[in-house]
């Protein structure tokens, strides 16, 4: 087992399309006897069910294999299995394994989790070596007990509880006849670990420090190959774009990209990325695959660099929660230097000019704060100098401090963008979300409003708190919701923030019911007739509820008696995601304009204050359907005419779409066949 050395000789001016390593005429299998692992694997691979917290992993520091679960109690059935590479028997006869190792497997007055050696003959399945087998150190008990544990080495023999000096990191060695074999025979063992739905206790729960077989088995399989030899493509990428290399090896063990004969540190994958294309990136790629046996290498690739002759442009800027603050999105980010090498970080002047109504010009904002490769600026005006309720505004980028007559990417000087202040969660055409709550949402997003009446209303029915629901007027529904510490938070009469969980609660304590209602502003450029809504429900509530989960509604004017139920997402009190889509044909969504969404949660007489818990919550479009016919020469991509403008990127990574040349919201597009790959989707016409 060695480390991967780098291949010697590589001409740059010469598009090289395989690297050969020719092994000698009388080359002979190597024998594998003692392994060690204190210089790489092994060769050892690890299949896993179910994620288990640590599945078996390599430890370059120590020189072992070490595998445990976590205490989350998620998952039944978790197991993790360590697999040596397939050897072969050079001669008739009886081959005994070795191993040193120490163990910690949860146990009490049941045995819970625990390991064993298992062997794999001629490429059949995994079978347990049997306790018979072991001349030292074998297994000493069987997994299980009075409750057998979920675990799938449940009344089997198997290392279990704790190795004499595991604590003082002591390892035992155990050894076992692996049985008689003939000549070509081929082996592999197996270590598995297996755990009911949790581990507790000492960490790593196994651990294997040294294998040895006895006598030294044969290692016959060939170098690593690559199944797509095309692999990875040529591509000239343009600047601060995305492109992932990609490469297709076969039978490898050890992995690593090059560039210009150089290791790309931590490019240990079949894919290699590169985020953001600069001109220092150009050059050649290939992935070296190696294994115990050798090294092979792709082809070689050429990426060059394209340069970035279009010039970021606004694409909106909007005010918080706060409405002297407010953010301005770029289409891609500000040139980092004006060509002489000097950083542009804050070295715009920016102004704030009124553009219609009686204000007076707000001026500079007081602070600017943007980081090189962001397309965010973050801004804040003079307090109180904006008022959006008569006055209309815009942010004018006046000029750089510094000369950027030299950069080709820069934003022109005297470029604007309209700043406007939302009434609600922006939705753009690429829906909005999903907000995780993981800070408290401002009362324009998601505000709350209780009801009158007593705890635990037995009486109430859904017919009931509909009634109730239809009385509202959204103007009155502007409570910020609390933020609450605590898991779950502390009983209050609104529903609340849990900072904790971050996530939304409906907590009718002490009152006949509540709301939470999510302000929607439609920002996607044209009206929507059809809302795709989604979130995350995990409800607390016992079986029994009169009106089990939230009565869920939408409303396009926010007046009473206009609030619309939401049959797929009312009366649920089932955990998990919930997705339901609004049919806005008969009254569309108008650009501007607000919706709203309603969650209305009744105190019922059974369930606990924290029964109803919303996060994760997002909004979106259902795009038009894309056609796309292959032939040897081209592809062709059809969808219905004027339902959005064709948009592609090479890589599914990259920052951002660009716009198909020629194809517009045309319904067709023809594109050549080969090639690098390329994404499509529609956006907005």
């Amino acid at each position: 087992m060695h480390s991967s050395p780098a291949p010697t000789s590589l001409r740059l001016g010469l598009l090289v399309t395989a690297l050969v390593f020719v092994l000698p005429s009388a080359w002979a299998a190597p024998l594998v006897g003692a392994i060690e692992f204190n210089f790489d694997g092994g060769d050892f691979t690890a299949v896993s069910t179910n994620n288990p917290g640590g599945p078996w992993a390599y430890d370059p520091d120590r020189g072992s294999w070490r595998a445990y679960d976590t205490n989350d109690c998620a998952t039944a059935f978790r197991s993790s299995r360590l697999n040596s590479p397939i050897l072969t028997v050079p001669a008739a006869g009886t081959v005994t394994l070795s191993f040193s190792h120490r163990y910690s497997f949860e146990e009490d007055t049941t045995r819970w989790d625990g390991g064993q050696l298992r062997i794999s003959v001629n490429q059949g399945a995994y079978v347990a070596v049997p306790l018979s087998s072991f001349s030292a150190n074998g297994y000493n008990n069987t997994v299980g007990g009075a409750m057998v544990p979920n675990n799938e080495l449940a009344g089997q023999q198997a290392f279990t509880g704790q190795s004499g000096g595991y604590d003082l990191e002591e390892y035992i060695t155990s050894i076992a006849t692996l049985g008689p074999f003939n000549a070509n025979d081929t082996i592999s063992i197996q270590f598995m670990a297996g755990w009911d739905d949790c581990a507790q206790g000492n960490v790593p729960n196994w651990e294997i420090d040294r294998v040895q077989f006895t006598p030294p088995l044969e290692d016959r399989r060939t170098r690593p190959g690559f199944s797509n030899p095309a692999l990875p493509a040529d591509a000239s990428v343009v600047e601060g774009t995305a492109y992932t290399l990609r490469s297709s090896p076969t039978g490898q063990v050890t992995l690593q990209w090059y560039k210009d004969m150089v290791a790309i540190p931590g490019a240990s994958d079949t894919n290699y990325t590169i985020v953001r294309m600069t001109l220092a990136d150009a050059g050649h790629y290939f992935l070296q695959a190696g294994n115990a046996i050798g090294y092979s290498t792709s082809r070689v690739a050429t990426v060059s660099f394209v340069a970035d002759t279009t010039p970021p442009a606004f694409l909106s800027a909007r005010c918080t929660g706060n409405p002297d603050e407010f953010i301005i999105r770029l289409s891609e980010p500000l040139a980092e230097d004006n060509g002489q090498g000097f950083a542009v970080t804050d070295q715009f002047l920016w102004n704030i000019e009124t553009v219609t109504g009686p204000g007076a010009p707000p001026g500079p904002p007081l602070s600017v704060l943007y980081t090189n490769g962001d397309t965010s600026i973050y801004m804040t005006a003079q307090g109180g100098t904006l008022d959006f309720s008569v006055n209309t505004y815009r942010v004018v980028l006046v000029d750089f401090v510094i000369d950027t007559s030299m950069a080709h990417n820069a934003l022109p000087a005297g470029s604007s963008v309209p700043l406007i202040c939302p009434k609600g969660i922006v939705v753009e055409s690429t829906g909005a979300g999903p907000y995780t709550f993981d800070s408290a949402p401002t009362a324009m997003e998601f505000s709350t409003f209780t009801w009158a009446g007593a705890a635990n209303g037995t009486a109430d029915t859904p017919a009931i708190v509909s009634g109730r629901a239809q009385l509202l007027d959204a103007s009155a529904i502007n409570l910020a919701l609390g933020p609450a510490a605590g898991s779950p938070p502390v009983a209050a009469a609104v529903s609340q923030w849990a900072s904790a969980n971050h996530n939304l609660i409906t907590r009718p304590t002490g009152v006949g019911g509540c709301v939470i209602m999510a302000r929607l502003e439609n920002d996607s450029g044209v009206a929507r007739t059809s809302v795709d809504i989604s979130y995350d429900l995990l409800n607390q509530g016992p079986v029994v509820e009169e009106v089990p989960g939230h009565l869920v509604y939408y409303s396009l004017s926010g007046t009473p008696s206009q609030w619309q139920l939401i049959p797929g997402l009312s009366t649920n009190r089932v955990s998990g995601l919930k997705k339901a889509t609004l049919n806005l044909n008969a009254t569309p969504w108008p650009v501007g304009s607000l919706l709203y969404i309603l969650w209305a949660d009744d105190n019922g007489s059974g369930s606990p204050d924290d029964a109803n818990q919303i996060d994760n919550f997002t909004v979106s479009f259902a795009h038009p359907s894309l056609t796309i016919h292959y032939s040897s020469t081209n592809v062709v991509i059809t969808w219905p005419a004027g339902s959005g403008v064709l948009q592609s990127k090479s890589s599914l990574t990259a920052a951002s779409w660009t716009d198909v040349p020629g194809a517009g919201s045309s319904g067709s597009a023809t594109i050549g066949a080969g090639g690098s790959s390329q994404f499509f989707t529609l956006r907005a016409p």
